[in-house]
């Protein structure tokens, strides 16, 4: 049984469409993952736009609180 096994997978080692395989396989995944390489949310010409809470709006995703609303 060991040997039939150790037969099927030299055939399939010395089929050259498994490696076509595995590399379209890891063309796809890189292309797929490759936003999540870019780690930092900064880069060298973006800078974090800092929100001044009273001229902020509902609309623009700020929910007002007051400090007896925080405490709860």
């Amino acid at each position: 049984m060991l040997t039939i096994l150790q037969q099927e997978l030299k055939r399939y080692l010395r089929n050259p469409i498994l490696y076509i395989g595995i590399i379209i396989v890891f063309i796809v995944m890189y292309q797929n993952i490759k936003p999540y390489f870019n780690y930092g949310y900064l880069n060298e010409n973006k800078t974090i736009r800092e929100k001044n809470p009273s001229d902020a709006d509902v609309a623009d995703g700020y929910i007002p609180y007051t400090s007896q609303e925080k405490k709860k």
